[in-house]
C-alpha cells in the first residue's frame, strides 16, 4: 500500500495510463482473495478506492461517475477481476479430482448459505442470471456500472486532453530547466 500511497507522487511525470498500469501490476496481488466476502462494505470500500485512484491518476475531478473508472484504466476493474479469481478457484477445487476430499468440501462449502464461498455464489448467481458453478467465462458478465455506447466519445476526449496537457507540461519543465541553468552558468559582470 505504500506504493500505492506514493505512487502518484513519485511519478507525477508519467502518463495516466502508465500510472493505472503501475497500480494494476504492483497493487493488486490480493492474497486470500478467493475466500473474501465479495459483495460486503470492507469489499465496497476497496472498490471505492480503487476509482478514487483512477480519477487521481487521470486528473478528473472526484465527482466522475464510477462508469468511467474501467474505460479510463484501460483493463478490467478491480471487482471483475477477483470475481473472475474467485471463480476460477472455486471451480478448480469442485473439479480438482472428484473422489478428492477438496473437491467434497467444495460441494458442501457451496450449499452452507453461512459461509462466503456460498454467499459469493449465491450473489453472482443473481447478479448474472447464470449458474456460477456450470457456465464457463461467467465473469465476462460480471459488470461494474458499465459505460453506455454514446458516452465512448467522453473516453477518448478525456485521454487526448490529459495527454496535451502531459506534454505541455514536459516542453514547460524543458524550458524551465534550461532557464535555471542559464541563470545558474552565466557570470555576472562588475561595472
Amino acid at each position: 500500500m505504500v506504493f500505492s500511497r506514493g505512487a502518484l507522487q513519485w511519478f507525477y511525470f508519467a502518463y495516466p495510463s502508465t500510472k493505472c498500469w503501475m497500480k494494476q501490476k504492483y497493487c493488486t496481488s490480493f492474497y486470500g482473495c478467493d475466500l473474501c466476502d465479495l459483495y460486503c462494505e470492507e469489499f465496497n470500500s476497496l472498490l471505492t478506492t480503487w476509482g478514487i485512484y483512477i480519477r487521481k491518476a487521470w486528473g478528473v475531478p472526484s465527482s466522475t461517475h464510477r462508469r468511467f473508472i474501467t474505460p479510463l484504466s484501460g483493463f478490467n476493474h478491480i471487482r471483475t477481476a477477483i470475481s473472475k479469481r474467485f471463480l476460477h478457484f472455486f471451480r478448480t477445487c469442485i473439479n480438482y479430482n472428484h473422489s478428492c476430499l477438496l473437491s467434497g468440501i467444495s460441494r458442501i462449502i457451496c450449499h452452507n448459505v453461512h459461509s462466503n464461498t456460498a454467499r459469493n455464489i449465491r450473489d453472482i448467481q443473481l447478479e448474472t442470471n447464470k449458474d456460477p458453478l456450470t457456465f464457463e467465462q461467467l465473469w465476462k458478465f460480471i459488470k461494474y456500472h458499465p459505460l453506455q455506447e454514446k458516452e465512448l466519445y467522453k473516453i477518448h476526449v478525456i485521454k487526448e486532453l490529459t495527454e496535451a496537457l502531459v506534454l505541455l507540461l514536459c516542453v514547460l519543465s524543458t524550458f524551465l530547466s534550461a532557464v535555471c541553468a542559464l541563470l545558474c552558468t552565466t557570470k555576472i559582470i562588475n561595472k
